[in-house]
């Protein structure tokens, strides 16, 4: 014979409520009841403790119902702001280093700083160490005319304006690490579509659905990222981008992202991102550009 779980108990009542369910024990994972012997009774009264602590969740941890998204945005930011403030604190001293060989090697500054939207309607400073010339906004490099493709302005580390110590922040990403103060104090995510300047984002407007975008928090590393930005057209990345936020308002979210975290350290360490039809299969969304098109056609003079 099994007895219900009863999962909104109280460290009050968790006591008595333990001897009086004794010795039958029972764990229902999904439509299955399982015994749980005396042996195992401390780890199920950490699962009840847990359910309680997090609001009862036993009613979100299928990731995949949409009554759990709300839950699901929560863990997201609660994760965010745990893990940046975290490697905040460890990566002090290599912020230091490298800080210090961008002054001695480049001289200032050392930070970039870079307002970007975060949203429709908001704006913050990005952070980012310096990696390339102090005049790369100039108009002798012609970045824009070159590199600006319907909004993503997406440079190859091989361009002359990067330089060489900038090069291997950008291949490590360690240049992204000041970004961790934008993740803590200003809403952005670990992972997310990344902000982009003012002027990108006017240029993205000629494609239809572009602002569902910035339905999820922008992030540091994101599904664009994974594959390559410079592998990728406008078209298939504003797709992904989409799709990403896309399962962020209604889909399983932190699965997704725990994918794209592992797919970041792969594309890190093997300098190489993953096929476009895995980044597909990751947002949940067949590979096509159907429901994508421009408003107004535009051209670049390279």
């Amino acid at each position: 014979m099994y007895f219900p779980v009863i999962t909104n108990l109280t460290l009050k009542s968790l006591g008595a409520r333990c001897d009086k369910y004794c010795p039958q024990w029972c764990l229902r994972l999904g439509k299955i009841w399982l015994p749980v012997n005396a042996n195992t009774r401390k780890c199920f009264l950490l699962k009840i403790l847990v359910e309680s602590m997090l609001g009862s969740l036993n009613s979100s941890l299928c990731l995949g119902s949409g009554a759990s998204m709300i839950s699901q945005r929560a863990i997201k930011r609660a994760i965010d702001t745990v893990l940046s403030g975290f490697i905040l604190i460890v990566s002090l001293p290599l912020m230091g280093l490298v800080a210090l060989l961008i002054l001695v090697l480049e001289g200032r500054p050392v930070i970039y700083v870079s307002w970007r939207l975060m949203s429709v309607d908001r704006t913050i400073p990005v952070y980012k160490f310096r990696t390339m010339v102090r005049d790369a906004t100039s108009p002798k490099y012609r970045l824009k005319e070159r590199f600006m493709r319907d909004g993503y302005l997406d440079i190859p580390r091989d361009c002359e304006v990067y330089t060489p110590i900038g090069r291997i922040l950008e291949r490590l990403q360690i240049v992204e690490l000041p970004q961790m103060v934008n993740v803590f104090f200003h809403g952005m995510s670990l992972i997310g579509n990344r902000p982009l300047p003012s002027e990108n984002v006017n240029l993205l407007r000629q494609f239809a659905g572009s602002e569902e975008r910035f339905d999820s928090p922008a992030g540091i590393t994101g599904i664009a990222q994974v594959v390559g930005r410079t592998k990728i057209t406008p078209l298939h990345r504003l797709e992904l981008e989409r799709a990403y936020s896309r399962m962020y308002r209604e889909d399983d979210i932190l699965w997704c992202d725990l994918k794209i975290f592992f797919c970041t350290l792969y594309t890190i360490v093997f300098a190489k991102g993953i096929s476009l039809d895995r980044a597909y299969r990751m947002v949940g969304i067949e590979r096509k550009t159907s429901d994508i098109r421009p408003v107004i056609q535009t051209s670049v003079q390279v």
